[in-house]
């Protein structure tokens, strides 16, 4: 039997470790053995289908998390926890190994890539943000930064994920990274939006072949029951700053009294702090529960200031509510003019009015249209089937020759 294994940070948890479940599961459908390798422990890995591997423990994750707090070598920590992983590796003898991310306190990408290349195997590796590339952040658009082009140096966003709060080695990071993840001879590389496929086409990666294969979702069947009140909806898995919390704030000033502001996946301190008119509720674990949130709003608002793509975005579109983004990233691709209207990012006030335009017409940006939209681009019977060719065409005497792969393309 084909045996595939997938690396993550998480699995079956937010969007990266979701995505690594249903491509799990497909590959299960498809007459594969699927593995999935994790670093932290989440609320989804127990559902889980495929058979998983925890890298490490709690201990190491917090001392590399010192190792990247200190002295910004994010990804060289976890030694043994990734050697204690090889060998689980060699036993297994995957076909084909399948990596997503590899940051997160959890690997050591130099110890793991080096393995690869011994091996020669092919590697599918699916980038979901920027850090691959860079010598420190996950999402340079933050600074409107382009250092990645050439080789990093004096980051402006060292404090940022995956922060250092004292030395910054983004020059080292950089050739250190671009030293390792070119030494792969058969690695192939997926861009979850075609934005991220034309930056990628500028990075180091730029030597291997890059195809687009957009984050997919489930359309669930649903009864589309929409709140009497209108209802502007915002989720995240997690408000960091990015997430731009501070926008939906500012925006409760700039509507009307008699819309409502939810806001999902904010902690204590968050929940505090919002203004009267806006609810705040911690993260929702549970699948149809968040549907039902997304069913029932009148907009989903995505303010936030960086993504390679948003699977909120496509979440809430499949649930049939238009949606409101700041034009960050491969946000553009998850709309068209009868499903949603992207706006400059950090400006709130054009945010506040494509709300007001969605609200007064709701024959234009209707459920329906939305709901054909992520069915048409987002379905994951159609996206998670490209992952399967891809996979079955990098197999020894394989016909299909890689090239032949096609990826949706914006619409």
């Amino acid at each position: 039997m084909k045996t595939l294994l997938q690396i993550n940070t998480n699995v079956g948890w937010n969007a990266t470790g979701r995505i690594a479940e249903e491509i799990g599961r497909a590959a299960i459908d498809s007459g594969w053995r699927s593995y999935i390798a994790y670093g932290r422990d989440m609320d989804g890995s127990s559902l889980s289908a495929s058979q998983l591997l925890k890298v490490g423990n709690r201990l190491d994750t917090y001392s590399h998390g010192l190792l990247t707090r200190m002295f910004d070598r994010h990804g060289l920590g976890s030694s043994k926890a990734t050697k204690d992983l090889i060998r689980r590796i060699d036993v297994i003898n995957p076909d084909v190994i399948h990596l997503h991310n590899i940051h997160g306190y959890y690997l050591n990408y130099v110890e793991l890539f080096a393995y690869l290349a011994r091996t020669n195997k092919p590697v599918v590796w699916t980038l979901h943000d920027c850090w691959p590339f860079t010598g420190h952040c996950a999402y340079f658009s933050l600074a409107q930064c382009d250092r990645w082009k050439t080789g990093c140096h004096s980051c402006p966003l060292k404090k940022a994920y995956p922060g250092s709060l004292m030395s910054d080695n983004s020059a080292a990071n950089y050739e250190l990274k671009k030293k390792t993840f070119t030494s792969l001879p058969n690695l192939h590389i997926v861009a979850v939006s075609e934005r991220l496929s034309e930056v990628l086409r500028e990075s180091f990666l730029n030597q291997f072949p890059i195809y687009t294969i957009l984050n997919s979702v489930t359309i669930p069947r649903l009864h589309i029951s929409k709140a009497k009140k209108p209802t502007v909806l915002a989720v995240a898995s997690n408000w960091e700053f990015r997430k731009g919390l501070q926008y939906i704030i500012a925006l409760r000033k700039l509507l009307p009294e008699n819309v409502s502001i939810r806001v999902i996946g904010l902690n204590r301190s968050q929940i505090a702090s919002l203004p009267e008119g806006c609810e705040g509720l911690p993260r929702i674990n549970e699948r149809e529960k968040l549907l039902k949130e997304f069913a029932s709003a009148s907009v989903f608002i995505n303010p936030s200031l960086a993504e390679t793509l948003s699977m909120v975005n496509i979440e809430a579109l499949s649930c049939g509510t238009p949606l409101v983004a700041f034009d960050s990233g491969g946000m553009r691709e998850t709309v068209n003019e009868r499903s949603g209207i992207v706006v400059p990012t950090r400006n709130i006030e054009a945010m506040a009015e494509a709300i007001k335009t969605i609200l007064a017409h709701p024959e234009r940006f209707s459920s329906r249209e939305c709901i054909r939209l992520a069915t048409e681009k987002f379905s994951d019977k159609q996206l998670l089937g490209m992952y399967m060719q891809l996979y079955e065409s990098l197999l020894p005497g394989m016909p299909l020759p890689v090239e032949n792969i096609t990826s949706t393309t914006s619409r």
